[in-house]
């Protein structure tokens, strides 16, 4: 039997925080790769799997780049639409 799969916002959550390999990468860098991962997810129906991925990068990004950096802001209009996929637009809003 197949170990379950885990998603970077898993492995985030295991370090206390993004994990090693995201902690000297800029934040193009996890972004990109992250992304991809995120949408991948979305495009498959595993909403829950892109919503915490989103959050991580969203984590990240606000760390490194600041709150209005035009990349958190990208990460944070994705993660809206994570939600309201999820049928949670309130949460989308905050």
């Amino acid at each position: 039997m197949a170990a379950p799969r885990r998603t970077a916002a898993a492995n985030a959550s295991a370090n206390n925080g993004p994990g090693p390999s995201w902690t000297h990468l800029d934040s193009a860098a996890v972004g990109e790769q992250v992304s991809r991962q995120v949408w991948t997810a979305r495009s498959l129906g595993r909403l829950e799997e892109a919503e915490a991925d989103n959050r991580a990068v969203l984590k990240v990004r606000e760390r490194v780049l600041g709150s209005q950096h035009p990349d958190t802001l990208s990460t944070r209009s994705n993660l809206a639409t994570v939600l309201y996929d999820l049928g949670r637009p309130e949460d989308a809003e905050e």
